[in-house]
């Protein structure tokens, strides 16, 4: 007859099991950092877009307009001859604009869309 597995018979010894992370932001050794930012770039598939050169020049213009209407806001408001009340047109918005008491109101009309955005400030040295 033969003996097909044959295991010694002793004690068998066992250890807790103790969790050790891996990942340096949750208690892992600082040196795993650059491997686990390595392998994550490796695994990223996702590319940007590039950017359509037209799209960033209209981007770029659209928000150089908005900061000089911002401008003239704050001029009229707040400059040597102060207005309680205006309206900035443009392109196909209106900036309308108008103190009462301590708040500055402000009204950007869309005249495409017909949307309107409201906005409420307290007047400086309100």
């Amino acid at each position: 007859m033969a003996l097909l597995g044959v295991a010694p018979i002793g004690p068998a010894l066992a250890d807790d099991i103790k969790y050790r992370p891996v990942n340096p932001n949750f208690g892992g050794s600082p040196f795993n950092g650059d491997f686990l930012l390595n392998q994550a770039r490796i695994q990223n598939q996702y590319e940007e877009p590039e950017e359509d050169l037209l799209e960033r020049f209209d981007r770029d213009l659209t928000r150089r307009l908005l900061n000089r209407a911002a401008n003239e806001v704050e001029d009229r408001l707040f400059g040597e001859n102060p207005e309680d009340s205006g309206t900035i047109p443009l392109g196909d918005l209106t900036i309308e604009f108008e103190r009462i008491g301590s708040v500055i109101f402000l009204r950007i009309i869309d005249q495409v869309t017909g949307g309107v955005t409201e906005i409420e400030v307290p007047a400086p040295g309100s």
